[in-house]
């Protein structure tokens, strides 16, 4: 088997998050298995949806729906710290870490919301003393 395919296979064994449910011990140990979705991640993907339709059309959140998005949350901060155990998991979530940064200052700028704007500079001082952008870092500081 070519190095290309050996690749491929395993990054589509890690990239597809929609169908991750849990890590069971064989998994773990490093046997390849199916990541099937179970049917309770097929409910909370249900019942985020309708969580979702409630506040896009103007519902409140109830208590039902609290626990949804805590449960959402709990699932991403799960695969978020499997996924810092590779390098390209660390890549992709610095990454993502960096465009969450780059979003917030853009919606600073164009709303001319100053509370928003000076944090986001902030956080983004260390990438410019990183790559050498002294004027910006100095400017900023």
């Amino acid at each position: 088997m070519s190095g290309s395919v050996k690749f491929l296979q395993h990054s589509q064994s890690h990239v597809d998050f929609s169908t991750v449910d849990t890590l069971d011990s064989s998994a773990a140990a490093g046997s390849c298995t199916a990541n099937v979705p179970s049917t309770d991640s097929s409910s909370l993907l249900q019942k985020t949806t309708e969580t979702l339709d409630k506040l896009l059309f103007g519902g409140s959140i109830d208590e039902d729906s609290r626990t949804t998005l805590e449960d959402v949350d709990a699932r991403l901060e799960k695969e978020k710290k499997r996924n810092e155990a590779s390098s390209i998991g660390r890549l992709w979530l610095q990454y993502m870490k960096m465009v969450d940064i780059l979003k917030r200052f853009l919606r600073a700028e164009r709303t001319g919301d100053w509370s928003l704007h000076l944090p986001s500079l902030q956080e983004m001082l260390p990438y410019f003393a990183a790559a050498g952008h002294n004027l910006y870092t100095k400017t900023i500081y």
